[in-house]
């Protein structure tokens, strides 16, 4: 007898209806002839970069590798993983490693859902592994949302097939490849004194900066004197500015790039304070920032 739920695997056999179902919240199960067959995918990501590495870079290669395990793969009839990207992220033709290779693959630039599929049942556990080009125009949380799908032989009738999958999401902020620092040449600063004040900016980006901006936010009644760097920074505050310095450049440094800029310090000031920044930036894309960097001054 044919199981209720075969009308809906039925109908979710192709990548656009199988998608479909699951948006209905139609969980497709496996067999409950007999022991049940389940399937686990786990993905590691390399070429992710920070803490823990859960954070991509616009225009980067990251290299995916699914590891694959079954209860019981001899009942398995086809087996296939498919992996929604985010928008405008695409396969890398060439990078996929597979044994057995599947009979269905992305091609170069595939978008989308990614689907691969074998009707040779592969050896478990299985790895599979591939690259995924990361848009230049990426920004915020993006996650990669994949899952397993499988046939399984029934054991009262052989030409019935059930469908079951393992769903596995991984998600990835966008990690700003310029990053600054500051250091204080005198460590500390003196009461009515003038204090220079130097910003280093570091780029791992893998395309070019095409504008570049600081925002700089002074402790209170503290002013701008002046500012230097090769190249010298095109917009900058005028002397006697407080609070919220701007500087911008036209000609993009050669990174690491140090520049610096002197301030006056208040007569009474006493006590440490706080200096606060950050650089912005843009690619080929939207606006960019490198998060804001604190620093105490004693």
């Amino acid at each position: 007898m044919m199981d209720p739920m075969l009308g809906y695997a039925g109908t979710c056999r192709t990548v656009r209806s199988f998608l479909l179902c699951m948006t209905m919240g139609l969980w497709l199960w496996s067999g409950t002839v007999g022991a049940e067959t389940t399937m686990t995918a786990v993905r590691a990501l390399s070429g992710t970069v920070g803490p823990g590495g859960a954070y991509y870079q616009p225009g980067a290669e990251i290299e995916v590798t699914l590891s694959f395990a079954c209860s019981d793969p001899d009942r398995l009839t086809w087996f296939a993983f498919q992996d929604l990207l985010p928008q405008d992220w695409s396969f890398v033709e060439g990078s996929l490693v597979s044994d057995p290779m599947p009979y269905m693959a992305p091609g170069d630039g595939a978008r989308g859902l990614l689907e691969f599929t074998w009707y040779e049942i592969p050896t478990f556990p299985f790895t599979l592994e591939y690259r995924i080009r990361v848009s230049i125009t990426s920004s915020g949380p993006k996650c990669l949302d994949g899952v397993a799908v499988f046939g399984v032989a029934l054991f009262d009738a052989k030409d019935e097939e059930l469908y079951s999958f393992n769903r596995v999401i991984d998600c990835l902020d966008e990690i700003p490849c310029l990053s600054l620092r500051r250091t204080i040449p005198a460590t500390c600063y003196a009461a009515g004194a003038p204090l220079t004040i130097e910003v280093i900016f570091e780029s791992a980006c893998t395309t070019s900066i095409t504008a570049l901006a600081l925002e700089e936010t002074l402790p209170a009644g503290w002013s701008f004197v002046s500012a230097s760097g090769t190249p010298a920074p095109f917009i900058t505050p005028a002397p006697g500015a407080t609070g919220l310095l701007e500087f911008a450049w036209i000609t993009i440094p050669t990174f690491p790039y140090t520049f610096t800029y002197v301030v006056d310090v208040p007569p009474a000031e006493e006590g440490d304070v706080i200096l606060s920044g950050e650089g912005i930036f843009r690619l080929l894309g939207p606006e960019l920032r490198t998060g804001v960097v604190e620093t105490v001054i004693c």
